[in-house]
């Protein structure tokens, strides 16, 4: 049967020194939104005990299953669930997404080719979004959840755009002191790292490496003597402002787009068909928590990732996420990649190393982990891709929500999924809100808005 915990998992509160932090590194802190807007909704916590501990569980479904939960970490709680889906139920929800995609996928990446339609849609009011929306999805609540999160996809291009526009709009000076602010040696010059640096924060492309420093080096110093290693070449940055990197990075993401933090494709599935139906069945037996709060999940994503396909390390909710408490993740592989696409938690089952980090140690695995082929070699726990297996964690600890402590992310939590190195991953994504229970999607604030009765701690 399912252990479910009573009490708090103890992790150690943050020391007072981590709250005068600037709020670029909310993604990289756990923190608490007080008082808590989502106390008191019987939120449970199932139960890790030891690696390797085994529970079982059985669906209320007409052919009820035993499913297995096999805990891969403690801290933070990480569960697998071997044939969480079968053969044909996997198939079915490949076969949904392709038919709801209807030939047309969202890209993760969000093409910078669509410049035009991207820039429009972000001169629209808010007001105008949400309405166009709740014209096209009629009330269907999945629905507009799916496209939600699409409108959130365009605005993030529409600021990568922005701040291409915005360098090129500055001018030489503006791109001088653009590029100064990476130049961390103040010599006038931008070596391998600081350029990887630039290419991380001003294009979401962490995996600039030597082989690519080297194309860029050749770019922007065609008079380099021969023989030269631009590998290791440091740009001057009167020679970088002349070389007009916004353009010449845009062509690199449109040519090579894997080169970004993420490049997949998705498209989203509403809770009322019957494959998804028994999905958030499953997903209250293996959780134990409320029906109605596994009804408040989020639509069910479904993410196709082709060759060299990926996502950088992330966290599935941070400090400042506008979207709410996502408590959990199911995550779903639908397929069996060739190779590749594993699912890998750095910062799991690292206790005599972790716990004692403070703010450098997190920020240096955080950017470790951003560039792709480090996904699944920094250690932790690796998930191999096998189609029908599930894996279930904790993004907060629903203990602390529970008793009215706040929101404390867990951040062990940072994940990746690796690249595909062969063939294809199809993977689906179930986030548990706890923070919309009783309400609709366009009726819910997020806990810390106006309103919800907590008030965000500046980190």
């Amino acid at each position: 049967s399912l252990t479910l915990h009573p009490l708090s998992w103890g992790f150690p509160p943050l020391h007072p020194a981590m709250f005068a932090l600037s709020s670029s590194l909310c993604s990289l802190l756990a923190a608490w939104l007080l008082p808590s807007a989502v106390a008191g909704l019987g939120l449970v916590a199932v139960e890790p005990v030891e690696v390797g501990h085994v529970q079982h569980v059985t669906t209320e479904e007409p052919d009820p299953r035993t499913l297995e939960i096999r805990t891969l970490s403690v801290h933070p709680p990480i569960f697998l669930i071997p044939g969480l889906l079968n053969e044909s139920e996997a198939d079915e929800i490949v076969q949904l997404a392709n038919n709801a995609a209807g030939g047309i996928w969202h890209r993760s990446d969000t093409v910078l080719s669509k410049e035009t339609s991207d820039r429009r849609l972000s001169k629209a009011g808010v007001g105008e979004i949400r309405k166009l929306l709740q014209d096209t999805t009629k009330g269907d609540y999945d629905n507009f959840d799916g496209l939600l999160n699409f409108i959130k996809e365009a605005f993030t291009v529409h600021s990568r755009i922005a701040r291409k526009e915005a360098l090129q709009s500055g001018g030489e000076e503006g791109m001088n002191q653009t590029l100064s602010s990476f130049d961390a040696n103040k010599d006038g010059q931008l070596d391998t790292e600081e350029m990887r640096a630039f290419a991380s924060q001003m294009f979401s492309m962490p995996n600039h490496d030597g082989q690519l420093h080297a194309a860029l080096a050749a770019h922007a110093l065609p008079a380099a003597e021969p023989g030269t290693n631009l590998q290791s070449a440091s740009i001057p940055i009167e020679a970088a402002v002349k070389a007009d990197l916004p353009s010449y990075f845009t062509r690199l993401i449109e040519e090579q787009p894997h080169l970004q933090t993420r490049w997949s494709e998705q498209t989203w599935l509403p809770h009322r068909l019957p494959a998804v139906r028994l999905i958030l069945q499953r997903a209250q037996a293996i959780s134990g928590l409320p029906e109605d709060i596994i009804n408040t999940s989020e639509a069910l994503q479904v993410v196709k990732y082709g060759l060299h396909g990926h996502y950088s390390c992330h966290r599935d909710t941070t400090v400042d996420d506008t979207t709410g408490i996502r408590l959990a993740t199911l995550g779903i592989f639908l397929n069996t990649p060739e190779k590749g696409g594993e699912t890998a938690f750095p910062a799991a089952n690292r206790d005599e190393q972790v716990s004692n980090w403070g703010i450098d140690e997190w920020k240096e695995l955080d950017e470790s982990c951003e560039r792709t082929k480090n996904c699944p070699k920094l250690g932790g726990v690796i998930v191999p891709a096998h189609k029908g297996d599930g894996i279930f964690w904790y993004n907060v600890d629903p203990l602390a929500l529970e008793s009215g402590e706040g929101k404390r992310l867990l951040l062990r939590s940072l994940h990746c999924a690796a690249e595909v190195l062969e063939g294809e991953k199809w993977f689906a994504n179930l986030w548990i809100h706890a923070d919309r229970y009783g309400k609709s999607a366009e009726t819910a604030a997020p806990v810390g808005a106006s309103g919800a009765g907590g008030s965000k701690a500046e980190l």
